[in-house]
């Protein structure tokens, strides 16, 4: 109680007595705390409270409902981190200010923990004893600043992989899923689309210092809806992005990079790019070119055993209408040893040349990768010699170098000199023959 003395007039003012609470006092009950430093008043717990008195430190002040700040002093324990762990948060996101320095930028200069709390991104930044940081909670339909207001549709933090996980609505929606595969194998399993949000985006990256695949792979029968087809798992190289974006009948691609949508395309080029590799019939690892065995394995009859792969040559034809082919099947995939590799096929030093269809009585495997070798068409030469005076004085033909005589119309023949180089070819440039993986 408090008094006032105004002139003459003394004025006494005091808070109304409250009744007593016929219930008792829980751990968890809640009540107003003046915070001096601030000169705000916010909430806490009893159970808050005996802690700071037993221990003496300062205690996260947990919200009941989105929108509510909460204070945070640094202890001791985590003096020189760069990152402060609160489980209370898992799954929140927040504004975050610092006393001193005002408000932070949210994925520049701090991310959100997937596992509650926060951790700074600028290399060198750390919290000390004594720091106190606001934290005001976002919901995901009120907008705050830099957030979108749509339910599950905007990036709240990153989560990087490194070895096989299942995802989860609790950690990981609206999570940048990074890939970091440190060996092959590297698997992440969607939630079923029940499990999450709806209108989840559910974005994966994975950077350019990534050598190996990562398997984005769906479970209880979903799909994911790719390029007008649906597929049970995609595959993610370095270098490329996807986006998912959860429907209740399965995921459905809304971006990704361009490298996926063309595996198998084949194009030329002076050296091969990034997810590219040139076609010289090298032999490759299944676990490690996932995708692209995937593909191969899928054309029919241009994905063939490697013993036929590498047959030499093949005779046609008996007697003298025999001839040989060569190495008939070197455009051709194979399957390696069955188990663990696969081959590509061998475009050195030949060019393409478009099917005819399914006539072709010239081309031995009258498939894509079906190889012809180089070859001119048979034809005749002629040569009509010029009239001259033999050594009688007489008019006539030149005869022959083999013995066939001279005539009116000087229809004669005779061995020409040869001419040109070891190959038929055109004019060209070489490039190299490249395959998107």
């Amino acid at each position: 109680m408090g008094v006032l003395t105004l002139g003459a007039t003394v004025v006494t003012a005091r808070i109304p007595e409250l009744s007593a609470s016929a219930n008792p006092l829980d751990i968890a009950d809640r009540f107003p705390v003046w915070i001096a430093q601030d000169n705000v008043t916010r909430q806490t717990t009893l159970a808050d409270l005996r802690q700071f008195i037993l221990t003496g430190s300062a205690q996260v002040l947990n919200p009941t409902l989105n929108g509510n700040s909460i204070v945070i002093t640094i202890g001791a324990s985590d003096d020189g981190n760069d990152h402060v762990d609160i489980p209370a948060l898992a799954g929140k996101t927040f504004i975050l200010r610092k006393n001193g320095y005002g408000t932070l930028k949210p994925q520049v200069q701090f991310d959100w923990l997937s596992t509650g709390g926060f951790k700074y991104l600028i290399p060198g930044d750390v919290v000390n004893t004594g720091e106190q940081f606001e934290l005001e909670i976002i919901t995901p339909n009120a907008a705050g600043p830099g957030q979108t207001a749509t339910t599950g549709s905007f990036i709240t933090g990153e989560v990087i992989v490194s070895s096989s996980l299942s995802l989860n609505a609790a950690n990981h929606a609206n999570k940048l899923i990074q890939c970091r595969p440190v060996a092959a194998g590297l698997k992440i399993t969607l939630s079923k689309v029940e499990d999450f949000p709806d209108n989840a985006v559910i974005p994966f990256e994975s950077s350019i210092a990534q050598n190996y695949e990562t398997e984005i792979a769906t479970q209880a029968g979903q799909n994911i809806y790719f390029n007008g087809a649906s597929v049970s798992s995609m595959y993610i190289r370095q270098g490329e992005s996807l986006w998912l974006y959860r429907k209740s009948d399965g995921y459905y691609v809304i971006s990704c990079s361009e490298s996926m949508r063309t595996v198998g395309h084949v194009s030329e080029g002076y050296k091969a790019g990034s997810n590219q590799l040139k076609f010289e019939g090298q032999i490759l690892s299944r676990s490690l070119y996932q995708r692209l065995f995937k593909y191969a394995s899928s054309l029919g009859a241009s994905y063939i055993d490697d013993a036929l792969w590498n047959t030499d040559e093949v005779t046609v034809g008996t007697g003298d209408a025999a001839r040989i082919i060569e190495r008939p099947y070197r455009g051709c995939f194979s399957s390696g040893d069955g188990t663990s590799t696969f081959r590509l096929p061998d475009f050195r030093n030949v060019a393409t040349r478009t099917l005819k269809g399914s006539a072709d009585d010239e081309r031995y495997y009258n498939n894509a990768g079906g190889y012809q070798k180089d070859e001119f068409k048979e034809h005749n030469h002629k040569w009509n010699t010029a009239p001259s005076n033999d050594s009688l004085g007489g008019t006539g033909y030149v005869a022959s170098s083999n013995g066939g005589g001279g005539g009116a119309n000087g229809d004669l023949h005779s061995i020409i000199e040869k001419a040109g180089g070891i190959e038929t070819r055109m004019e060209n440039i070489g490039l190299y023959k490249l395959i998107n993986i």
